[in-house]
């Protein structure tokens, strides 16, 4: 078994390292940009991984992240997180409704060109999901359709 694999019954997942392995650095320096993770120039790649991950997975990150997600999207991560296999979409639909999460560096492509969210975004996921956090996510999620109907009407 190779240390930086993750086993399920069955199955092996890569780990979020070795996923991000794959990646360019201009991909990297994307995903550090979009979080405003500042200062990696001067790490050689695999640092640069190791300190993206390790902001990306900590709570204020995600937090402010998945905060800002929409109620569908985070409807459909949480589906995707809870069985790859559910959906009845095509690959190329979900990716474009999962943009986001692209984006942000929480749903990354495998060799198979299929969607992955990596063990470790889920489990800081399930850590992140409370109450407190859901109730944060409808508020801000009542605020922004509020700005949005507010700017409709009036410019």
């Amino acid at each position: 078994m190779k240390d930086n694999l993750i086993y399920f019954p069955g199955v092996w997942h890569e780990s979020m390292e070795e996923l991000y392995e794959k990646m360019t650095l201009e991909e990297l320096k994307e995903i550090a940009r979009i979080h405003e993770i500042a200062g990696l120039y001067k790490f050689n790649k695999s640092k640069q991984i190791a300190v993206i991950i390790s902001n990306i997975l900590s709570r204020e990150y995600m937090w402010e992240f998945f905060l800002c997600a929409s109620p569908e999207e985070l409807e459909l991560f949480e589906q995707i997180a809870e069985d790859d296999e559910v959906l009845e979409e095509e690959e190329a639909d979900l990716q474009q409704m999962m943009r986001y999460f692209f984006r942000g560096g929480y749903i990354l492509l495998g060799d198979d060109g299929k969607m992955i969210i990596p063990e470790e975004v889920r489990t800081a996921y399930r850590r992140l999901n409370t109450p407190e956090f859901q109730k944060a996510h409808r508020e801000y999620n009542t605020a922004y359709n509020y700005c949005c109907g507010i700017t409709a009407l009036y410019g």
